[in-house]
């Protein structure tokens, strides 16, 4: 029954007095805000149930056929990098690594960059990461600007990493760009 239901009937029973139904709109809006949080709860529950299952399942499908995904790749690769073979043979063949859009890199990303640069500094290779902290976007798939406007130099501070900001836009116009930057300065 609804609250209100439920007050009326007590009072009609003079259970309750007249003080009770001035607030009883209060108590059905509590009550159906109260309801709206549980169904949100169970909503969330099952959305979640049913990403893990399809999550599962994709697991599964790609293991029947033999198919590896880019995570897949990205992990795999992290694990080969823990064999002292595999990180030997790569300082030998890369020599330079070069990415851009580095602001949308992930954390499994980074530990998969950061020996092969640190290997090609450290043969006194120079590299190039390119990106722009404001333009962050995939976040969503567990990007980190952060590892862009700190990390590397903490990483790599032996080495001295220089930082150049490119002050001319050739894609956007003045208003556009002065706009964005004056979002980004607070």
């Amino acid at each position: 029954k609804s609250i209100k239901v439920v007050i009326d009937d007590f009072q009609k029973k003079g259970l309750i007095g007249d003080e009770v139904s001035k607030v009883s709109g209060q108590l059905e809006d509590y009550h159906r805000s109260i309801t709206l949080i549980n169904d949100i709860e169970e909503y969330n529950k099952l959305l979640f149930d049913i990403a893990k299952r399809s999550i599962e399942e994709y697991a599964k499908y790609k293991q029947e056929i033999g198919l590896i995904d880019y995570s897949d790749m990205e992990n795999g690769f992290l694990k080969l990098l823990e064999f002292e073979d595999v990180k030997s043979e790569i300082s030998k063949t890369i020599k330079l690594v070069m990415v851009d859009e580095f602001q949308d890199t992930s954390k499994t990303q980074w530990l998969n960059f950061k020996p092969l640069i640190g290997n090609s500094l450290a043969q006194g290779s120079k590299n190039l990461v390119v990106g722009d902290i404001k333009q962050s976007i995939y976040r969503w798939r567990n990007s980190d600007w952060k590892i862009l406007s700190d990390e590397i130099q903490e990483e790599f501070a032996q080495f001295s990493p220089k930082e150049e900001s490119l002050n001319t836009n050739w894609r956007s116009k003045k208003n556009i760009v002065n706009f964005n930057n004056a979002v980004f300065c607070y």
